[in-house]
């Protein structure tokens, strides 16, 4: 579950490194794995292609929270984290680092490394 507030991990090679929440587009008061957010960028590396104080869509792609599926199996991650992505809704890194869960779009799965 991710709020108004929270900071998160980015786990693309956009050059972002954390971000905070600041708007959820999900039905109710937060946000789970597969939404799409608005973030604001709060650390980034010197050379990459976004900067700190940027505004960007991003794509939730972990969570502490359980994710419950239909087999009865709960997902659970050790953090929060997110895929920067543009207005088309393509992500902005080329190479996703972590596990990412099936229950995100096929254009994020296809950069992971590995889906679970």
């Amino acid at each position: 579950m991710i709020f108004k507030e929270c900071i998160l991990d980015v786990i693309d090679n956009s050059g972002a490194k954390k971000v905070n929440c600041f708007a959820t587009y999900a039905a109710g008061k937060y946000a789970s794995v597969g939404d799409v957010i608005m973030v604001s960028i709060r650390a980034a590396i010197p050379n990459g292609k976004v900067k700190a104080g940027e505004k960007y869509k991003a794509v939730i792609v972990r969570t502490k929270a359980p994710i419950r599926r239909k087999s009865g199996d709960d997902v659970c991650f050790n953090n929060n984290a997110v895929v920067l992505i543009n207005e088309k809704g393509d992500p902005i890194g080329t190479r996703i680092t972590g596990l990412v869960p099936r229950e995100v779009s096929q254009k994020i799965r296809s950069l992971a490394v590995g889906v679970c």
